[in-house]
């Protein structure tokens, strides 16, 4: 870096350990691991089915936003409307063909 450009950065404090995505995850899987370890009638209440079946609910409600958007985004930065073209019979076509095959 020269000098001008190392001006403009600012040294950034760490983020302390209890803010960081991937040690809450590993605490959360050490704790239920714990949990139904130590605790198992806790693991077997209906209350923690409901938490997890509303979980994998979100998950699946979330899958096709997903997909959408990265299809969306990828044919809106093809420029060349020959490929795009192209892409649209390829994925969309077959697609349409096997929805309308396996309804009716």
């Amino acid at each position: 870096m020269d000098d001008q450009a190392r001006r403009h950065v600012i040294p950034g404090r760490r983020k302390p350990w209890y803010r960081i995505l991937y040690l809450q995850v590993l605490i959360a899987i050490l704790i239920g691991a714990l949990l139904g370890w130590l605790a198992p009638q806790i693991a077997t209440n209906d209350w923690v089915k409901a938490l997890g079946d509303g979980f994998i609910t979100l998950i699946r409600m979330m899958i096709a936003p997903v997909i959408f958007c990265t299809v969306v985004s990828w044919w809106e930065g093809e420029l060349d409307r020959t490929k795009l073209e192209a892409a649209l019979w390829r994925q969309v076509v077959p697609s349409d063909v096997a929805t309308a095959v396996t309804t009716s």
